[in-house]
C-alpha cells in the first residue's frame, strides 16, 4: 500500500474542505475573478473553516482560536526575575493560534464571534 490509503483519506478531507468554501463563493461571488464579493469576510470564512477543521483532528487539550499573544517583561512575580532591558511585547492579531490551554492561561476572552478571541501569555 505504501501509504496510499492515508494519502487518499487526507486528499478527500482537503477536497471536502474546498467544496465547503466553494459553496460560500457560489452564494457571494466576486464580480471579477475568484473569491467572494467581500474579501474581508472571505478571509474570515476561510479562517473559520480551517480552525474548525483543525479542532476536529487535534488532541482535545489543544485549543484553536484567534487573538493575540503577550510576552510579559517579567518572568515571575519575584524580584529580580525581569527580562533585562525588555518591555512587555504583544503580537499583531493572529488568525489561527493553537495552544495548550492547560499550560497557558488567557487574560481576555471574547466569545461574541464564532471564533474565540483571546489574549494569551
Amino acid at each position: 500500500m505504501d501509504g496510499d490509503r492515508i494519502r487518499e483519506y487526507w486528499s478527500n478531507e482537503v477536497d471536502a474542505l474546498v467544496k465547503v468554501y466553494k459553496q460560500f463563493e457560489t452564494l457571494v461571488p466576486a464580480s471579477k475573478g475568484a473569491g467572494s464579493q467581500h474579501k474581508g469576510e472571505d478571509g474570515r470564512y476561510v479562517e473559520d473553516l480551517v480552525r474548525e477543521y483543525l479542532t476536529r483532528f487535534l488532541p482535545k487539550d489543544l485549543e484553536v482560536l484567534t487573538g493575540f499573544i503577550l510576552r510579559p517583561a517579567v518572568k515571575t512575580g519575584l524580584k529580580g526575575k525581569e527580562r533585562n532591558f525588555e518591555n512587555d511585547l504583544s503580537s499583531t492579531q493572529l488568525d489561527i493560534i493553537i495552544y495548550d490551554s492547560g499550560d497557558f492561561r488567557h487574560m481576555i476572552q471574547n466569545d461574541n464571534f464564532k471564533a474565540k478571541q483571546r489574549l494569551i501569555f
